[in-house]
């Protein structure tokens, strides 16, 4: 599963009783899916009143589950509430590593995470969780500017997020090649399947939705995009079906699941 989780709703509750918060973790500690790639991660070891232990996730969706996990820091706040993404798997993890895109002018929290996963006595795969560059517009720039000055500025930032995503997309291409392992790829893609990066990984990769998806395979909830990705190795891997939990309204995002066999 692959799901960008909006760091479980934790600023749009601040003021109330983080009802969603608790209906998307009570969601996801049901569900018995075999390996989750989580985007905009949240966790938060801090106990409050308010909060009491619902942000403690490391621990509610992984050891309280029985599953391993990988989560790295690439964001730590003030009460040492960490955010970034996050790998759980029923199977063992046997290697892991992270690449955050700060280093390379991105934004604090994207970046690529990957584990080496042990399916059984015999077999090993690398599941990659990336989450790349957004377009970060400030709804503040009309307050100052005009009209052209505006569409000027957003045009840049759109133009130097592409250029950004591209090279991000280039490394998780290179990381992809240089795998020992058949790869599975999970992540926000934040752009469309008609974009350099779907078109690049597509090269290398079969993307689960056209192998064993129905219909559009919109991913989000408030519009009509594919940005959420699975993508697998072509030769022993094939997934066998596909679903996005469109009813799953708690997120901006909805989560998408295959069924993969490794022949």
């Amino acid at each position: 599963m692959s799901y960008n989780v909006s760091v479980f709703n934790t600023y749009k509750y601040l003021n109330h009783d983080y009802k969603e918060s608790k209906e998307l973790i009570q969601w996801l500690k049901k569900d018995q899916t075999d390996i989750y790639c989580f985007q905009e991660y949240y966790n938060s070891d801090s106990i409050t009143k308010k909060e009491n232990s619902l942000f403690q996730t490391n621990k509610r969706l992984g050891k309280d589950k029985g599953y391993y996990s990988y989560t790295p820091p690439f964001l730590t706040n003030h009460i040492k509430a960490t955010f970034g993404l996050g790998i759980f798997s029923k199977y063992p993890i046997i290697h892991q590593a992270a690449i955050p895109f700060k280093e390379i002018g991105g934004s604090e929290t994207n970046g690529i995470i990957y584990c080496d996963i042990k399916v059984n006595s015999q077999k090993v795969i690398r599941v990659f969780n990336c989450h790349f560059q957004s377009i970060v517009l400030d709804n503040g720039e009309n307050q100052y500017t005009s009209i052209l000055d505006k569409g000027i500025k957003t045009l840049k930032k759109i133009y130097l997020g592409t250029l950004l995503r591209e090279h991000q997309f280039n490394i998780l291409y290179q990381n992809i090649l240089n795998s020992p392992y058949p790869v599975i790829v999970c992540g926000d893609f934040n752009e469309p399947p008609s974009a350099y990066g779907y078109s690049l990984i597509n090269k290398k990769l079969t993307n689960s939705f056209n192998e064993a998806g129905q219909g559009l395979g919109y991913t989000l909830r408030d519009l009509p995009f594919r940005i959420d990705q699975i993508f697998h190795s072509t030769s022993q891997l094939k997934s066998i079906d596909f679903k996005v939990f469109s009813e799953n309204k708690l997120s901006d995002h909805y989560p998408i699941r295959t069924r993969i066999t490794y022949e």
